[in-house]
């Protein structure tokens, strides 16, 4: 009975510690751009939000100006490989992240977080990518397909992502239009 009673109490525990160890992924770099004020740093990050994710699900949720924050939710567009009838394939696939720039003179910081997958075709897992090396949920496909698929879609959000960072330094160092 003890032995019962200790599995139900402990059971509950051993599953959780299964996934503590997968963290989710993000992105995340602080940048030096010496001699550049803050207040024009957060005006060129502002600029480079605007003219990189036009999509209106996009949203800046804080731009303080004060404090040199920027949070918002911007839609990320990527791909995955799936594999049909012998053929490789590139899918295009949505996430919503959360996205922010930290700035102060001298220097900013970016952070990309929490990538969920927003599209109903898609692999129907609804929690944010993760470390996890396996496919977190039920396939509608075979493991190894399924894995196969997961890890696709964490080695293209980091393509993605890189892209996107490129773009963010590029217009971060650009001298200040007058106009």
């Amino acid at each position: 009975m003890k032995g019962l009673l200790f599995f139900f109490l402990v059971a509950p525990f051993i599953s959780f510690s299964q996934t503590a160890q997968d963290s989710v992924i993000s992105f995340t770099e602080v940048v030096r751009c010496d001699s550049i004020k803050k207040e024009e740093l957060f005006v060129k990050a502002r600029q480079w939000f605007n003219a990189s994710f036009k999509d209106a699900r996009s949203v800046v949720r804080i731009a303080d100006k004060e404090t040199g924050e920027i949070v918002a939710k911007g839609i990320v567009i990527s791909q995955h490989w799936y594999k049909a009838l012998g053929k490789e394939n590139k899918i295009p696939i949505l996430y919503e992240a959360d996205i922010a720039i930290y700035v102060k003179d001298g220097r900013y910081k970016y952070e990309f977080k929490n990538f969920i997958d927003i599209e109903e075709s898609s692999i129907k897992y609804t929690g944010p990518l993760t470390t996890a090396k396996a496919y977190p949920a039920k396939g509608y496909r075979n493991k190894v397909i399924m894995d196969k698929i997961w890890n696709s879609q964490k080695e293209e959000i980091a393509i993605t992502i890189s892209e996107l960072v490129v773009g963010l330094k590029s217009y971060m160092s650009k001298p200040a239009d007058d106009f």
